[in-house]
């Protein structure tokens, strides 16, 4: 995993190098993002880029409906 800052990462002080991983409630007045150094051309570091991609890594399940193709006439 990217090395993280040990600086707190808000609105307020998040460097164009930052990763954008949001953590947290936005509401809520701990909401900070990741920090670590991002990959270039990225808004997120390695670990943040590889689970944007696999939400499985997050403990959760993708919820994709069940669609129906119909074939056109």
């Amino acid at each position: 995993m990217a090395k993280h800052s040990k600086k707190t990462k808000t609105v307020k002080n998040l460097e164009p190098d930052d990763c954008r991983w949001p953590i947290g409630d936005p509401q809520h007045a701990d909401f900070h993002f990741c920090g670590a150094q991002k990959i270039e051309g990225r808004p997120y570091c390695q670990h943040h880029w590889d689970m944007s991609f696999n939400p499985s890594k997050l403990g959760q399940r993708s919820k994709v409906p069940n669609l129906q193709v119909k074939q056109a006439a």
